[in-house]
C-alpha cells in the first residue's frame, strides 16, 4: 500500500465506525488523511471486504457469525465481475462520511465517555 501511494496511485479507503474505536487505526487513518492521494470515508456497518484495481476485484462477504471471512472470497479478472464490484463499491462510498478531524474527535470523544 505504502508503495502505491508512492506511486501515485489514488486509493480510497471506506472503513467501519467500529474501527475508529481502535487507537491505532485512527493513528494510520489520521496519517492517510494527511496524504493528498488517499481518501477515507466512513460508513457505520460494512458487511463485506473488497479490493479493486483496474485488472481485477476480490469479494468476501460476512459468514453466518456476521464476521469477514477473509479465507473465502471470489475473486476475478473478468470486466464486468470488477465493474459489478466497482458499482457496489460506489453505492456504500456514496453513503460514507469523508473522515475529518471531527469524525475523529467524535471517536475519541465516545472512548472517553465509554471509559469512565
Amino acid at each position: 500500500v505504502q508503495q502505491l501511494i508512492a506511486d501515485g496511485f489514488d486509493l480510497r479507503y471506506l472503513v467501519e465506525e467500529t474501527l475508529l474505536e481502535n487507537d491505532s487505526m485512527k493513528l494510520i487513518l489520521e496519517q492517510y488523511r494527511a496524504i493528498q492521494n488517499v481518501t477515507v470515508r466512513v460508513i457505520p456497518r460494512i458487511p463485506l471486504y473488497c479490493i479493486i484495481s483496474d485488472k481485477e476485484a476480490q469479494i468476501s462477504f460476512l459468514d453466518m457469525n456476521g464476521k469477514i471471512d477473509y479465507s473465502v472470497f471470489f475473486t476475478s479478472e473478468d470486466d464486468q465481475f470488477i465493474q459489478w464490484c466497482s458499482d457496489l463499491f460506489e453505492s456504500f462510498w456514496e453513503r460514507g462520511d469523508h473522515l475529518s478531524a471531527h469524525t475523529l474527535k467524535k471517536a475519541n470523544k465516545t472512548d472517553k465517555e465509554g471509559r469512565e
